[in-house]
């Protein structure tokens, strides 16, 4: 076969599995709402903020719940985080995202509790201990702050340790 024909084979699979996912599992609309089909998993969006989840999988909570707290919807991201995180308990994205809806709430001792999960289950999560500095510096402990943001630098994540020099934060 040559590789002209097996990307064409591809190409087809793939519109043929969007085409089915979207027949396959409809959704009707209430009223004059429109939907989509949000990020690849069975999550669908109404054009009034509210979402229809099949809740199969983790992601499928996770990525619903990262819809929410972009629309600035904190309390029904926490929900959705939190039934990701009952699903798949090692999920350290969850963990970390659910802390940034906390933070946004001016939960931080929740938001810190969630990023140091986040990084017992991933130690290498880079932008966990980012969050952890940057919500330290919320609290008011640029000590902690500076540390976290050190940590996260000598893991490739060094914005915010920049931003901390630059705001003298840290040193």
């Amino acid at each position: 076969m040559n590789r002209s024909y097996l990307i064409l084979v591809w190409a087809v699979v793939v519109a043929l599995s969007t085409l089915f996912a979207l027949v396959l599992n409809p959704v009707k609309a209430r009223g004059n709402q429109t939907w989509g089909y949000y990020n690849s998993a069975n999550v669908y969006f109404y054009s009034d903020g509210s979402a229809y989840n099949e809740g199969r999988y983790a992601w499928d909570y996770y990525n619903s719940a990262n819809a929410y707290y972009n629309k600035g919807q904190y309390d029904q991201a926490i929900l959705d985080y939190n039934k990701a995180i009952e699903i798949d308990p090692r999920f350290a994205q969850a963990y970390s995202n659910r802390g940034n809806a906390y933070g946004r709430k001016g939960l931080y001792d929740k938001a810190i509790i969630d990023y140091t999960k986040a990084i017992e289950i991933s130690p290498k999560f880079g932008k966990a201990y980012v969050n952890l500095g940057y919500i330290w510096h919320l609290k008011g402990d640029n000590e902690s702050s500076c540390f976290f943001y050190e940590k996260a630098c000598i893991l490739g994540y060094c914005r915010g340790y920049e931003w901390a020099k630059k705001w003298k934060i840290c040193q």
